[in-house]
C-alpha cells in the first residue's frame, strides 16, 4: 500500500557539477572528490531552511523550494557562490541549473520532475560546456 503526502513545491531546481569524468581522468578520484565535496558544501551553504537538497547521482541534485522565492535571483546567487569558492580554492567549478517554476509545476510524480528538470539542466549544461571549454583555451 502506497502512502501519498501533499506537499506544496513553489520551485524545483536540478543542479549538476559538470566533467566529472574529465577531472576523474585529468587528476584522479581525489582531485574529483574534492571538487564534489566543495560543490555540495556550497548547496548546503546556499540552501535556506525550507529548502530540501536530495543527491540524484554522483553530481546531480536537487532541491526542492517550499517556500516563495524570486527564483531567478536564487538560482543567480547560488552560480555566484560557485564561481566565487572555485576562485578561493583553485577549483574548476562548472554547474547547470535547470529550474521549474511554481505555475508550472503539475501533478508529475517525482520520476517525471526530475526528468523534465534535468532536460532543462541540459540546456544550461551546454552553455557551461561552452564556458569551461574556453577556459581550458585561455590556460593553454
Amino acid at each position: 500500500m502506497r502512502v501519498f503526502f501533499y506537499v506544496k513545491i513553489y520551485a524545483f531546481l536540478s543542479v549538476s557539477i559538470n566533467h566529472i569524468e574529465y577531472f576523474k581522468g585529468k587528476y584522479g578520484i581525489l582531485y574529483t572528490e574534492n571538487i564534489l565535496r566543495k560543490g555540495v558544501q556550497i548547496l548546503q551553504e546556499s540552501a535556506k531552511e525550507d529548502v530540501k537538497i536530495r543527491r540524484v547521482s554522483e553530481n546531480i541534485f536537487c532541491f526542492w523550494l517550499m517556500e516563495p522565492v524570486e527564483l531567478e535571483l536564487y538560482i543567480q546567487q547560488l552560480k555566484e557562490a560557485f564561481r566565487k569558492k572555485g576562485e578561493e580554492e583553485d577549483l574548476p567549478f562548472s554547474s547547470s541549473i535547470g529550474a521549474i517554476y511554481n505555475n508550472t509545476i503539475g501533478k508529475e510524480n517525482i520520476d517525471e520532475l526530475i526528468d523534465r528538470c534535468g532536460k532543462m539542466r541540459l540546456l544550461n549544461e551546454k552553455h557551461a560546456e561552452a564556458e569551461f571549454s574556453e577556459g581550458k583555451m585561455k590556460m593553454l
